[in-house]
């Protein structure tokens, strides 16, 4: 039988400002892409609450981005934003009816997803990521969104919200990657540890820079890269100086995502030492693409090949010490296909399953 068209709205609080623009939520980028290959039958319109800065509706590989350019603002910004939401959704529910609405994340996305559902009686899904389930945020409190409304990016996420919030999400839906095309290829690894994410306190990378230290203590020639920036930049850069690892230890930068994928087949080991964590759609990329990884938090109750939990920084560094003596690549063998996440998402709303 074939499925009826469906026009799906996927809320989210920034979008690629261009087709250039590979860095702004990879996930998601390709989580689009991917859905309209192999569900055309979907319309897929991007609402885009904050990023980019602007409120001019574009195009973007096809699909129509509606911006807002909110910036993150409070007070009389966000009540103008939303009313701006609720225009521009009463105006494309009229044009063509929504069929429903995916928000990512218990935050202003979830207002403008929960506030469309209520308006038109269409269901809406709220995907939690990460911090939104923490007991600071105020969204769960005044939205009060039901269980069969919220969905969970991993069952770590699931159960936190429950114990912070007291609602358990329905339905686990985890995120999926494609594995690269030449992701089984044996090759030299330069690189015998690398770290990929924000430069910010949450993603803890003293503790990356700490692991080359005691890893260099048996290994003067150890070789390790690490990529991204944030407000931390200055400080790890003069705790790499002061710990004289400038021979061992690069700090790259930005970089694209096709570049952050070339160095992940460059690189044996991937330290992700972050301290709180959703999921960490890095450490299935660096799997995908024959790294091991080594983490303190485990998303899944289950356990995923080539993926290390510790539980300190010593564990860590005893870890990648045992894994670089005799260093195995990962066959290619991707356990998260991201076409299983959108047959998921698209079983949500009415889609028959792949």
């Amino acid at each position: 039988m074939e499925n009826k068209s469906k026009r799906i709205i996927i809320i989210t609080p920034g979008f690629p400002v261009d087709e250039t623009d590979s860095t702004c939520i990879p996930f998601q980028q390709s989580l689009v892409l991917k859905w309209k290959e192999i569900l055309p039958e979907f319309e897929l319109i991007i609402f885009a609450l904050q990023y980019p800065y602007h409120n001019k509706p574009y195009k973007w590989r096809g699909f129509l981005i509606i911006p807002f350019g909110g910036r993150n603002q409070g007070g009389l910004n966000r009540f103008f934003l939303r009313q701006k939401i609720k225009v521009k959704l009463r105006h494309l529910h009229s044009e063509k009816k929504i069929d429903g609405c995916l928000s990512f994340w218990y935050n202003e996305t979830a207002w403008a997803g929960n506030w469309m559902s209520k308006k038109y009686g269409i269901p809406h899904y709220c995907w939690l990521w990460g911090q939104d389930v923490k007991r600071e945020n105020p969204y769960p409190t005044r939205l009060k969104l039901k269980s069969g409304e919220l969905l969970a990016l991993s069952d770590f996420l699931q159960e936190r919200m429950e114990e912070e919030h007291g609602i358990r999400p329905y339905k686990v839906i985890a995120p999926g990657v494609e594995a690269p095309v030449n992701s089984s290829v044996s090759r030299k690894r330069e690189y015998d540890l690398l770290g990929v994410g924000s430069l910010i306190p949450l993603k803890n990378y003293s503790v990356f820079i700490e692991t080359v230290v005691a890893l260099k203590k048996t290994n003067s020639a150890i070789k390790a890269l690490l990529i991204g920036t944030g407000h931390e930049k200055d400080k790890l850069e003069l705790m790499i100086k002061t710990l004289g690892l400038e021979n061992n230890l690069q700090l790259a930068g930005e970089r694209s995502h096709s570049e952050v994928l070339a160095a992940m087949e460059n690189s044996k080991i991937l330290i992700h030492p972050s301290i709180y964590e959703g999921f960490g759609m890095v450490c299935l990329e660096a799997i995908s693409c024959g790294m091991q990884v080594i983490s303190f938090v485990q998303p899944m109750k289950r356990s995923v090949p080539g993926w290390h939990v510790v539980q300190d920084k010593m564990a860590l560094s005893e870890k990648a010490t045992e894994l670089l003596v005799e260093f195995d690549q990962l066959k290619s063998n991707n356990e998260f296909p991201l076409s299983a996440t959108i047959s998921a998402l698209a079983e949500l709303f009415g889609s028959q399953t792949l």
